[in-house]
């Protein structure tokens, strides 16, 4: 656990496909090849959009100061 008495704080990096989950700083998870199923392909394909959605679960949670901040772009 990386958890503190109190606020914590949480970030959460997404790029591409990927997603980094930090809890104080520390990775406490990570996603890779997010993909849903696209009908009209009949094949999966990145997921490149949608809702955000934050839970705990079985635990009540309060968020405060949630911003949405774009990557930089990346180096080529």
């Amino acid at each position: 656990y990386h958890e503190v008495p109190g606020w914590n704080h949480l970030e959460i990096t997404v790029d591409g496909p990927t997603a980094i989950y930090r809890l104080n700083g520390a990775v406490v998870n990570e996603v890779t090849h997010m993909e849903v199923w696209d009908e009209a392909k009949e094949r999966y394909v990145p997921l490149t959009s949608g809702k955000i959605l934050l839970q705990a679960e079985g635990a009540v949670v309060t968020y405060r100061n949630i911003s949405i901040t774009p990557l930089p772009p990346a180096e080529s």
